[in-house]
Formats: C-alpha cells, structure tokens, sequence
C-alpha cells in the first residue's frame, strides 16, 4: 500500500493518537493494583441486531495486521457479538479469506467505540468489554448497533484462531497452493526477519527482533542432531544477499532470499519443521500450519509448549526431546 503523506496526513495523526491514547490506558489499568481481579457478575442485554468491528492500522504489514483481526474475532466470541471482521489493506489478492465475517449492513446503525482495554489475561478485560456494551445497548434500545473495538486490540494467546486462519487461507486465493506444497517432499523452514525496519538493536515488546548468525548455526546442528531429522532439507527463508548468510550455507541450509511475501508464507506454512523469527509473519505462518513449530519465547504472543508446539529458550537451544514429541503429533 503506497502511503501519500499529503493525503493521508489527517488519517495518520489520528491513528497516532488513538494509539497512544490506547496504550496510556492499557498501561493504567495494567499497573492498578487490583488488575488481576474480575470484577463482579454483570449479564449485559442480549440483544441479535448488533456486531463488532475491529479498526485495523492500515499501515501495518500483513503479520500485524491478521494479528488485530484475530483479536477481534477472538473479542467477539467471548461477548457473544457477530464479528463483522476488519480491513486487511495489505492483503490486496485476497490471500486471506474472511468473508463469512463481513457486516450485515444493519438498517439504522449506531457506531459505539468501545475503549482499549488489556489483554484476556487481565480478567477485568472482558468485564470491562461487557459494560461498555450493555451500557450502549440501554442508551440505545431501539436502534442497531456496530461496535468498533479500539485500534489494534491486544490479545495474549492467538492460538485459539488457528482454525479460523487456516480455513482462511485454504478458501482465499492461494488455498491450492498451500494444499499442494503440503503434499511435497518434506523440509524443515526457518524464517529470519530481515529489512528496513529491523535493526541490530531493534526491541519490540522486549524481544531483540535481531537474532545473529551464531544463534541460527547452533539452532541448525541441534536440529540436524536429531534421528527423525538427520537427512531433512533446511531452507532459509528471509530478505538480503546470499554473503550475508554465507555460515548458514556452510552448515548445509538451503537459501531462500528474496521471495514474495505470499510464496514465502505459503512456503512457511508447510514446511514439516517451522523455526520462527521474532515476526508476527513467522506466526501467522505458524497458525496455518499444521505441523511443529519451534517459537523462541518470551514472545509477544502466547507460545505453547505442547502438542506441535516447542520452546526455544531465550539463548536459542531447546529440548530436543520435544522436538521428537512434537512430530508425532504434528502434520
């Protein structure tokens, strides 16, 4: 999406913010001292002439943006509220699929911007979402009502969409080639966030989204120490020139540089071993899959440590063990 800062000058400061606006009051409620305690049983009206939105920043690349989607929907399921979904500007050949969550144009509606609030962690979260919306509902008892949750709500463990992304992608347009990659001959894929907008010292949500070279040649020898993954073909998949990855070469992985955002999700997506970078791209890949997926944690989403999914502890080893467990349950 090309950004014209004449014309989109008005939109950008209002996103600014609203950002910051949100963020202010996620940071107070998060340090009040009684954060962690729900608050006392309140049954909002039910009420079917109703759905909820999600505002979605039009800037943000594809990763960031079915994150804010996935928080929406999720949003939605737990206030019981037809999820009308959100604008993925990004994904301009409908490699996403969403449409069985798209508004249904209710007659005499009623925008209500509901405010930010936490993540699902914070059991206030939703008790707060439930009083925002009930007390909409008693304002405006005769009319319709489309809620638009804050810009880029947060939520904590996306992994209860997975699901509903990959269905999304199967239906979108390039479905047939994640089927088909699938059907391949297996390897495993590990995905280095590389670009303009990500530097050596480069701190997001307290991850170092930076990982050197070092790290990815011990990650892959731990890999290649494992039986069931001894003979496995290990791609690279990220941006830049091939010098750059010239040890990852020499370890025996197999460059990948330069690929389109949507082969290289495909690609991603059905790799039989998925390594992720600090990338929201890396987990949307993860998502899709269906197969193990080793995440470095902390992360800025919730990374499982069971069923398909492995830790990568914050030096970048991990169990070996559980990468053997993970692959009798995975894809």
């Amino acid at each position: 999406m090309k950004v014209r800062p004449l014309n989109t000058l008005a939109l950008r400061i209002r996103l600014r913010a609203e950002g910051k606006v949100n963020s202010s009051r996620v940071h107070r409620l998060a340090r009040n001292e009684v954060a962690h305690v729900p608050y006392p049983e309140f049954n909002s009206v039910e009420r079917i002439n109703a759905e909820i939105f999600v505002e979605i920043h039009p800037y943000a690349l594809i990763g960031h943006q079915v994150s804010s989607w996935i928080a929406g929907y999720l949003w939605s399921k737990e206030l019981g509220i037809d999820y009308a979904g959100g604008s993925l500007s990004r994904d301009t050949d409908g490699f996403f699929d969403f449409s069985s969550h798209e508004s249904r144009a209710l007659e005499d509606v009623k925008v209500v911007r509901l405010k930010a609030v936490g993540d699902e962690r914070d059991l206030r979260s939703l008790r707060d979402l439930q009083r925002q919306v009930a007390r909409a509902q008693r304002k405006y008892p005769d009319r319709a009502l489309s809620f638009r949750l804050a810009l880029d709500p947060a939520r904590w463990d996306q992994t209860k969409a997975q699901d509903e992304t990959r269905k999304a992608v199967l239906s979108g347009s390039r479905g047939n080639d994640l089927r088909t990659a699938e059907t391949e001959a297996p390897y495993a894929a590990i995905h280095i966030r590389r670009g303009r907008d990500i530097s050596t010292n480069h701190i997001s949500a307290g991850v170092n989204r930076w990982v050197v070279e070092d790290d990815y040649v011990a990650l892959i020898k731990q890999l290649r120490g494992i039986p069931e993954l001894h003979d496995l073909e290990i791609r690279i998949y990220s941006l830049g020139e091939a010098h750059e990855f010239q040890r990852l070469e020499e370890a025996g992985a197999v460059l990948y540089l330069g690929g389109s955002r949507d082969s290289d999700l495909i690609a991603l997506s059905a790799a039989k071993i998925l390594v992720l970078s600090p990338s929201s791209f890396s987990f949307t890949a993860a998502l899709i899959s269906r197969s193990v997926v080793l995440g470095r944690i902390p992360w800025w989403h919730h990374v499982p440590g069971e069923g398909r999914w492995v830790h990568i502890s914050p030096d970048w080893t991990f169990d070996t063990t559980t990468v053997s467990r993970a692959l009798t349950v995975g894809r």
